[in-house]
């Protein structure tokens, strides 16, 4: 299959790297995104098999809330069998070339497709656009089933956004402390990810030792400024590959007390249960979490997490129980070769 695909997304860090090289190995693959820099992401420490361009977006238009990248315009322009264009309503240029394309239906878009806004106007740009294009390739089975009711009427594929190769799947044995519970959050520093909770759980208690990592965490130190002092919890700047492995290793379950991310995935990868806020709706690995019976509690309720945190302390199998059942499920249909599977599936599909 040597289709000439353009695909444009916000960016490429390096949890979108394997997938780009699987799919760069079926179709001939131009990726374009904006630095990761721009966004606190992690670059991939080298790219294969597809090529890359990146260009920041220019500012003046940025500060009034639109992103106008000129690279971006430039390549859209060029010839392609087919388009994929990331669903950001702030990226102009990908709707102006929408409209101004003849065959609309050589143009896929792919995201989240929902956002915070669900207006009149919302509703009526995301109807048009979505239902003359090819096709959509969104992150869950929940969003194509939302799509329908909202009158989508193109091919919709959910390909189930995961960061894992089946073949890295290896569930790690337990190691357990008596009257303990290890807990691992890994990801950027964001507000919406409500990291000061874990440190409300730390300190009110001592039998949770909590290991928090990534790129922009320390930042918890200017609102928590007493981390320091607070014996069962450490954070950690980004971690990746060894590193990450041997946290993973060290940890009982991984942990998210906010919006929920690919966390749940990669957790999986090493046979890890996480404990979720129940809040979270948004994240489609949400969906994972559900599907594999994980452990939802409400985190502005913090004695109800101490209360569940201690039952998971009395009742170990718990946690293993809930191991085997996301492992179970993220091989099933949660891997970037299901992912390439999907993306490869639409652009045969849709003629």
């Amino acid at each position: 299959m040597n289709n000439k695909i353009l695909f444009v997304l916000n960016h490429a860090p390096h949890y979108r790297e394997l997938f780009l090289r699987k799919f760069g190995e079926q179709v001939n693959l131009t990726v374009f995104a904006k630095p990761c820099s721009s966004a606190n992401l992690i670059e991939p420490q080298n790219r294969k098999n597809y090529k890359y361009f990146e260009s920041f977006s220019n500012h003046l238009f940025s500060k009034i809330g639109f992103q106008v990248n000129f690279l971006e315009w430039k390549l859209l322009r060029k010839s392609w069998d087919k388009v994929i264009l990331s669903w950001d309503l702030h990226h102009i240029f990908r709707y102006l070339f929408f409209i101004f394309t003849g065959n609309k239906k050589n143009i896929f878009w792919m995201g989240h497709i929902y956002g915070s806004s669900n207006s009149k106007l919302i509703k009526f740009t995301r109807k048009y656009f979505l239902n003359h294009s090819g096709g959509v390739l969104t992150y869950s089975n929940e969003i194509v089933e939302k799509l329908k009711v909202d009158g989508i009427n193109a091919p919709l594929f959910s390909f189930n956004n995961s960061e894992v190769s089946i073949s890295d799947i290896h569930a790690c044995p337990f190691d357990f402390i008596q009257n303990k519970i290890k807990l691992l959050y890994v990801g950027r520093f964001q507000k919406r990810k409500r990291l000061e909770r874990l440190i409300q759980l730390a300190k009110i208690n001592p039998n949770v030792i909590i290991h928090i990592a990534g790129n922009g965490v320390k930042e918890l130190l200017n609102i928590y400024p007493e981390i320091e002092s607070i014996p069962n919890v450490e954070l950690f700047g980004e971690i990746l590959n060894d590193e990450l492995k041997k946290q993973m290793e060290w940890c009982d379950m991984i942990v998210n007390p906010g919006h929920l991310g690919l966390l749940v995935v990669n957790g999986a990868r090493f046979g890890r249960p996480i404990l979720v806020d129940n809040s979270s709706q948004h994240a489609p690995e949400v969906i994972v979490a559900k599907e594999a019976e994980q452990f939802f509690v409400d985190w502005t309720d913090i004695k109800a997490v101490d209360n569940l945190v201690e039952k998971l302390i009395e009742n170990r199998e718990l946690i293993q129980e809930a191991s085997q059942r996301i492992v179970e499920i993220v091989k099933l249909k949660y891997t970037v070769e299901y992912m390439v599977q999907i993306y490869v599936r639409a652009i045969k599909t849709v003629k």
